[in-house]
């Protein structure tokens, strides 16, 4: 067997052994019914720079910019799970979702409180339509997460631990933090001649595609997989491959900013669009 495939059952054995030692050994009832409630909120805005705080228990989140710089809408599906469909009612009614506003940040939080005896956690879809530059911090524990069209503003972070990360066509053009503990990661769109970008993953494939030109001095490497640089003139260039591991760097442009592409298993793709 190769070192690369002994490594993911190795992975997934120690992922198994979690999981009943988890249990204690005790049969698990899984929740059979379930309850959901959508509703949609709409969050004036006085013009000013915001930024949205998001902070997210389990569900699927989308981010996408809209046409109104005074609005923010956050649209959500509430799922609730009982063993019967009266105990998943109950549990909907009590599900928070909390959103508050300041003068200059929005903040949302869906994260639901682990019940007793709990063997499916209720989640919280949301999808945030937001004005085409906002700032973002956003930090989700198990769900996809995709932001599309977004002009991102400086010190940008996506952070999940267990779930699919794809920003597309966004603009971040001072600094972003990008990263998966469980999952592939995806950037695409314009990177600034300044500041710090890290995309990264534990386990997953991470792929960079940028727009234009790219001006940052590069360190793309995985520990198990391979790295492509495809399209993006770099100098002073250095390659190592190993039995497992590979990496690239290397200086685009000027190397005013710093790109850090990176996963533990996984492979690593930056190319130009």
């Amino acid at each position: 067997m190769m070192l690369y495939q002994r490594v993911i059952v190795l992975s997934v054995l120690a992922f198994a052994m979690v999981l009943l030692a988890a249990c204690g050994g005790e049969t698990m009832i899984s929740e059979k019914e379930s309850v959901s409630e959508s509703g949609r909120e709409v969050i004036a805005l006085n013009g000013a720079p915001m930024t949205l705080n998001l902070t997210s228990g389990v569900g699927e989140i989308t981010i996408q910019a809209g046409d109104n710089p005074n609005q923010v809408v956050v649209a959500y599906v509430k799922t609730a799970y009982g063993q019967t469909k009266a105990e998943a009612q109950a549990e909907l009614a009590a599900m928070p979702l909390i959103i508050g506003q300041e003068a200059e940040a929005i903040t949302i939080n869906s994260v639901q409180p682990a019940l007793e005896n709990q063997t499916r956690a209720n989640t919280v879809d949301l999808t945030i339509t937001v004005p085409p530059a906002i700032g973002l911090r956003l930090v989700n524990n198990v769900g996809d997460v995709q932001v599309r069209g977004v002009q991102l503003g400086e010190g940008a972070a996506v952070m999940v631990d267990v779930g699919r990360v794809r920003l597309l066509d966004v603009e971040a053009l001072s600094g972003l933090t990008v990263s998966s503990n469980v999952g592939d990661v995806e950037l695409e769109g314009v990177l600034g001649a300044q500041g710090s970008y890290e995309v990264t993953t534990n386990v997953g494939a991470v792929t960079v595609r940028v727009d234009g030109a790219l001006s940052a001095r590069v360190d793309a490497e995985t520990s198990v997989g391979r790295v492509t640089v495809t399209g993006v003139a770099l100098r002073n260039i250095t390659r190592s491959d190993g039995v497992t591991a590979a990496s690239v760097r290397g200086t685009a442009g000027d190397g005013g900013a710093t790109l850090a592409v990176r996963s533990n298993i996984g492979d690593v793709t930056i190319r130009a669009r």
